[in-house]
Protein backbone atom coordinates (compact mmCIF):
# COMPACT_ATOMS: atom_id res chain seq x y z
CA UNK A 1 0.00 0.00 0.00
CA UNK A 2 1.28 3.58 -1.07
CA UNK A 3 0.16 5.45 2.13
CA UNK A 4 0.13 9.92 1.35
CA UNK A 5 3.15 11.00 3.50
CA UNK A 6 1.98 14.92 5.44
CA UNK A 7 4.35 16.98 3.42
CA UNK A 8 2.36 15.37 0.45
CA UNK A 9 -0.76 16.78 2.16
CA UNK A 10 0.27 19.50 2.89
CA UNK A 11 0.84 20.25 -0.54
CA UNK A 12 -2.00 19.38 -1.56
CA UNK A 13 -3.85 21.77 0.44
CA UNK A 14 -0.89 24.82 -0.09
CA UNK A 15 -1.83 23.84 -4.11
CA UNK A 16 -5.86 24.37 -3.00
CA UNK A 17 -5.76 27.51 -1.48
CA UNK A 18 -3.52 29.07 -3.70
CA UNK A 19 -6.00 28.51 -6.57
CA UNK A 20 -8.36 31.25 -4.66
CA UNK A 21 -6.08 33.10 -2.96
CA UNK A 22 -6.83 31.86 0.19
CA UNK A 23 -4.04 31.92 2.78
CA UNK A 24 -1.99 28.79 4.36
CA UNK A 25 -2.27 27.85 7.74
CA UNK A 26 -1.55 24.34 8.77
CA UNK A 27 -4.04 24.18 12.51
CA UNK A 28 -2.33 21.59 14.29
CA UNK A 29 1.24 19.04 13.37
CA UNK A 30 -0.87 16.31 15.66
CA UNK A 31 -3.99 16.34 13.68
CA UNK A 32 -2.21 15.96 10.37
CA UNK A 33 -0.21 13.51 11.57
CA UNK A 34 -3.08 11.84 13.02
CA UNK A 35 -5.31 12.23 9.80
CA UNK A 36 -2.36 10.50 7.28
CA UNK A 37 -1.83 7.51 10.08
CA UNK A 38 -5.65 6.61 10.08
CA UNK A 39 -5.55 4.55 6.93
CA UNK A 40 -2.52 2.51 7.57
CA UNK A 41 -3.40 2.27 11.56
CA UNK A 42 -6.52 0.70 9.95
CA UNK A 43 -4.71 -1.13 7.55
CA UNK A 44 -2.55 -2.60 10.18
CA UNK A 45 -4.98 -3.19 12.89
CA UNK A 46 -7.58 -4.36 10.91
CA UNK A 47 -6.56 -6.48 8.26
CA UNK A 48 -8.01 -4.15 5.74
CA UNK A 49 -6.51 -3.83 2.16
CA UNK A 50 -9.64 -2.08 0.10
CA UNK A 51 -8.06 0.75 -1.04
CA UNK A 52 -11.28 2.83 -1.18
CA UNK A 53 -11.93 2.08 2.06
CA UNK A 54 -8.65 2.99 3.30
CA UNK A 55 -8.40 6.60 0.80
CA UNK A 56 -11.93 7.10 2.20
CA UNK A 57 -10.52 6.88 6.13
CA UNK A 58 -7.78 9.75 4.99
CA UNK A 59 -10.38 11.92 3.50
CA UNK A 60 -12.78 11.70 6.72
CA UNK A 61 -9.89 12.29 9.33
CA UNK A 62 -9.08 15.31 6.95
CA UNK A 63 -12.52 16.32 7.66
CA UNK A 64 -12.74 15.34 10.96
CA UNK A 65 -9.61 16.79 12.02
CA UNK A 66 -9.92 19.97 10.51
CA UNK A 67 -6.38 20.40 9.89
CA UNK A 68 -6.20 23.03 7.65
CA UNK A 69 -7.32 27.10 8.14
CA UNK A 70 -9.03 26.77 4.37
CA UNK A 71 -9.21 24.04 1.77
CA UNK A 72 -9.63 20.76 4.00
CA UNK A 73 -12.77 19.30 2.05
CA UNK A 74 -10.81 20.43 -1.33
CA UNK A 75 -7.82 18.46 -0.17
CA UNK A 76 -9.52 15.81 1.31
CA UNK A 77 -11.01 14.71 -2.02
CA UNK A 78 -7.96 15.39 -3.65
CA UNK A 79 -5.72 13.24 -0.82
CA UNK A 80 -9.04 10.34 -1.52
CA UNK A 81 -8.32 10.72 -5.58
CA UNK A 82 -4.32 10.51 -5.29
CA UNK A 83 -4.36 7.83 -2.73
CA UNK A 84 -6.28 5.23 -4.43
CA UNK A 85 -4.89 6.24 -7.79
CA UNK A 86 -1.59 5.13 -6.42
CA UNK A 87 -2.84 2.00 -5.21
CA UNK A 88 -4.10 1.35 -8.50
CA UNK A 89 -8.07 2.48 -8.80
CA UNK A 90 -9.84 5.37 -10.28
CA UNK A 91 -13.19 6.76 -9.98
CA UNK A 92 -14.93 7.24 -12.97
CA UNK A 93 -18.86 8.72 -13.26
CA UNK A 94 -20.38 11.37 -15.51
CA UNK A 95 -19.67 14.67 -13.78
CA UNK A 96 -16.99 12.81 -11.69
CA UNK A 97 -15.40 16.19 -9.91
CA UNK A 98 -18.88 17.75 -8.98
CA UNK A 99 -20.37 13.99 -7.68
CA UNK A 100 -17.12 13.82 -5.68
CA UNK A 101 -17.63 17.03 -4.08
CA UNK A 102 -21.27 16.12 -3.28
CA UNK A 103 -20.24 13.21 -1.72
CA UNK A 104 -17.11 14.82 0.67
CA UNK A 105 -19.54 17.55 1.71
CA UNK A 106 -21.95 14.69 2.82
CA UNK A 107 -18.92 13.15 4.69
CA UNK A 108 -18.00 16.62 6.36
CA UNK A 109 -21.89 17.45 7.08
CA UNK A 110 -22.31 13.41 8.72
CA UNK A 111 -25.11 12.88 6.58
CA UNK A 112 -23.50 9.47 5.54
CA UNK A 113 -20.80 6.93 7.34
CA UNK A 114 -17.44 6.57 5.99
CA UNK A 115 -18.52 3.23 5.09
CA UNK A 116 -21.71 4.27 3.13
CA UNK A 117 -19.15 7.23 1.47
CA UNK A 118 -16.57 4.12 0.22
CA UNK A 119 -20.01 2.09 -1.06
CA UNK A 120 -20.81 5.28 -3.07
CA UNK A 121 -17.39 5.63 -4.58
CA UNK A 122 -16.89 1.87 -5.07
CA UNK A 123 -19.78 2.12 -7.51
CA UNK A 124 -17.59 3.81 -10.12
CA UNK A 125 -14.45 2.97 -9.11
CA UNK A 126 -12.19 0.48 -11.67
CA UNK A 127 -8.45 -0.55 -10.85
CA UNK A 128 -5.87 0.08 -13.64
CA UNK A 129 -6.26 -2.62 -16.54
CA UNK A 130 -9.38 -3.79 -16.37
CA UNK A 131 -11.55 -4.25 -19.38
CA UNK A 132 -14.84 -1.47 -20.16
Amino acid sequence: MDYLTKEEIIAINEFAVSQTGEGFGLRDMGLLESAVNRPENHCRYENCDNVLLLGALLAEAILQNHVFEQGNKRTALAALTIFIERNGWEIYCPDNDAWKAELILMLTKHEITVHEFCEQISVCAIPYGSED
